[in-house]
């Protein structure tokens, strides 16, 4: 049984509850669809369809996609039964992989996601994160805290693909003072 972490779903809303567990195998096809959606659904704006294209082409060798997902362990975010995103830590504060599927962008995954990760940072002693950041996504990392620290391209296929370098100092919170009795 895979231990599920509650997310504290926004006030007022129906939406199905958010949950944050530890990858599995047998996850590696669900989350391949979510970085194909991800890929073609959220990243048009920024991306044209041959950039595209090459970037979600990475996941076309089922066997070296999968090798890659059990080697980065994500964390999954469920919405409900659903499968909705995916995101890593590394050990050196990377985070490879943070996709949304684009059926459940802007609904609160990424930030579950994100807040997750810190939480593990924070956990595993880490002082910083990292990540290669697409331009659609760079806005977001932004949002919670991180900064860039430079702009770059990479060829994927032949193709190139423009991405940021960002990071962000992870908050480590005080332990509580356990006071004695007198």
């Amino acid at each position: 049984m895979r231990k599920r972490q509650p997310v504290p779903p926004h006030s007022g809303s129906a939406r199905p509850q958010i949950t944050i567990r530890a990858f599995g195998s047998g996850d590696e096809p669900g989350l391949r669809q979510i970085f194909i959606r991800a890929i073609e659904g959220l990243t048009t704006a920024d991306y044209d369809r041959r950039q595209r294209a090459a970037w979600a082409g990475t996941a076309m060798d089922i066997a070296a996609w999968n090798a890659r997902i059990q080697r980065l362990r994500p964390f999954i975010a469920m919405r409900g039964d659903v499968m909705a995103g995916y995101a890593d830590l590394q050990a050196d504060g990377l985070i490879d992989h943070f996709f949304v599927d684009a059926g459940h962008a802007r609904r609160g995954v990424g930030g579950a996601l994100m807040r997750h990760i810190e939480q593990q940072a924070a956990q595993r002693g880490l002082s910083a994160l990292h990540a290669h950041v697409s331009r659609s996504a760079e806005g977001f990392f932004a949002t919670h805290g991180f900064t860039v620290d430079r702009r770059q391209t990479v060829h994927l296929d032949g193709v190139a693909l423009d991405n940021t370098l960002m990071h962000k100092r992870v908050q480590h919170l005080p332990c509580p003072i356990k006071q004695q009795r007198p």
